[in-house]
């Protein structure tokens, strides 16, 4: 399924290893004395034009921070003062702010990279501490939620350079113009941040720090108490990572052996994160399912509609418009979010009613987790409204 295959390309796009031989203490000898087309390691940077260079960094390693200073076009080791950009996969922060000592701002720029040769006065930021977002990596300009240097094409999942020009005063008080240009290698091997750069002359009077970006935040304000937790929910696992073998799950017996979606015997099937139930489209039975209503609880719901129940019939195939139909249920189809920033999927909020394939046994089920193209649900059989 497209989800799958999305988690399976995006755990490569994120755990491919950092090269090996890589120094984090390059001095300036390591670097035929600061030549910055002489750079070797992670950093790799060549002279083009003039002032212009080149910089590929080898950010492969998800755990590991490469540092880059401007002044030699080369890696820096990770507690010098001297370095000014850090790149871990897609992720690049600044040594400004809450990420480091060196005083570095920076300010994004819609316009040409060929036209930018003066720094600009307003718009610049410090790195900020990690907002309310999926990682813990601080808030840079680069990483910008509103506009990250970045692309996501959902169709390709792959990663391209937006538009725009990042100006930086780094750790030497000079100032540079960056624009990011890839983040592939000639393999194809995500996590190879490209961009080309040169210096520019310092604005025509002291840069304007945006304050609504500090390096000091104010703090966090107390978190909201959690809610009490409901009776203790019998959950079970429900593994569908098999494309084509669908999981089977009796209401009232759990999951049962085989895949065969044209018996009886089943009543919801699960494959990567589509699910049917025994009925139109998808199987001989007469089940059905629909959502709970958003205010209903599981603990406090005692009996099951006996109506309003959707048969399987021919859905969207998860991912991009266009990808195809196959059959499905309309109402469990939508039992997840998708997030686009990790690539992950978490189960909505609520509850639904199922119908089994006998057409009369019903219950609630809930889809509590899902890790790996494993379901972890809970289902309760209960009367149907009117046979109580």
């Amino acid at each position: 399924m497209w989800i799958r295959w999305l988690h399976t390309l995006c755990a490569l796009l994120l755990t491919l290893p950092l090269l090996a031989g890589c120094d984090e203490d390059l001095t300036d000898e390591d670097n035929n004395n600061g030549d910055p087309a002489a750079a070797t390691g992670p950093v790799q940077t060549e002279a083009l034009s003039g002032a212009l260079h080149a910089t590929t960094v080898d950010a492969t390693d998800e755990a590991a921070w490469v540092h880059f200073r401007f002044t030699e076009g080369a890696q820096s080791g990770d507690e010098a003062d001297g370095w000014d950009l850090a790149f871990r996969r897609f992720s690049i922060v600044t040594n400004g702010g809450v990420s480091g000592e060196g005083d570095v701002i920076v300010a994004r720029l819609d316009a040409d990279f060929d036209a930018v040769t003066e720094a600009p006065v307003e718009g610049y930021r410090y790195d900020a501490a990690d907002g309310p977002d999926d990682d813990e990596v601080a808030d840079s300009v680069f990483t910008d939620s509103a506009s990250p240097w970045y692309a996501y094409d959902i169709a390709t999942h792959t990663l391209s350079p937006a538009d725009g020009v990042y100006v930086v005063r780094a750790s030497s008080g000079e100032f540079f113009k960056v624009q990011l240009t890839g983040y592939y290698d000639e393999a194809g091997t995500s996590g190879h941040v490209a961009f080309q750069w040169a210096p520019v002359a310092a604005p025509a009077s002291d840069p304007i720090i945006d304050e609504t970006e500090t390096p000091d935040p104010e703090p966090e304000p107390e978190p909201e108490p959690e809610p009490e937790p409901e009776p203790d929910p019998t959950g079970f696992d429900v593994v569908a990572d098999t494309p084509g073998q669908w999981a089977r799950l009796s209401l009232a017996d759990g999951v049962i052996e085989g895949h065969d979606l044209s018996s009886g015997d089943w009543d919801v099937a699960f494959d990567g994160v589509s699910i049917r139930t025994n009925s139109g489209e998808s199987g001989p039975g007469l089940a059905g399912a629909q959502a709970a209503p958003a205010e209903a609880t599981w603990a406090e719901t005692a009996a099951a509609p006996a109506e309003g129940y959707l048969e399987d019939v021919m859905v969207p195939l998860p991912g991009p418009p266009g990808s195809g139909e196959a059959p499905g249920n309309p109402a469990l189809s939508e039992w997840y979010d998708y997030n686009i920033q990790t690539h992950m999927v978490a189960p909505k909020p609520g509850f639904f009613f199922v119908r089994g394939a006998d057409g009369e046994t019903t219950a609630k089920l809930q889809i509590l987790d899902y890790v790996g193209s494993t379901f972890t649900v809970r289902v309760e059989i209960v009367p149907t409204e009117g046979d109580q």
